[in-house]
């Protein structure tokens, strides 16, 4: 699910999300992982996408081998419908449970529209 604002408006929807990893991640001694993904973010309700590449690191929490911290930079560069076209920059974080199988992530940052700029 993803807290949206669009047009002044808050709403939450459900969102699919189509992950590709781009090339090998790279492994530090630390623990440290980082890698480059090509994402496409689906939002049925709207009929619209919108395309990014995740750069994220996952760093090791002291202590607790099954959980990581997350932080990424995910830059947009392409989109459909509400979305369309759409460019951007959202900087998050967040955590990984592997014992529990839950990811969460919170990003700011801001979506654009080329028609905003000519």
């Amino acid at each position: 699910t993803a807290l949206m604002t669009l047009g002044g408006q808050k709403k939450i929807y459900q969102a699919d999300v189509v992950i590709n990893p781009q090339g090998s991640p790279s492994f530090a001694s630390d623990g440290t992982i980082k890698m480059e993904l090509r994402n496409q973010f689906s939002v049925p309700e709207l009929t619209s996408t919108f395309e990014c590449y995740d750069h994220v690191t996952f760093s090791p929490v002291v202590g607790d081998p099954t959980r990581y911290t997350i932080t990424n930079q995910v830059v947009i560069f392409n989109g459909t419908g509400v979305f369309g076209p759409a460019y951007g920059k959202l900087f998050a974080y967040g955590e990984l449970s592997m014992t529990e199988g839950s990811i969460w992530v919170k990003a700011a940052g801001r979506v654009c529209d080329l028609e905003e700029i000519k």
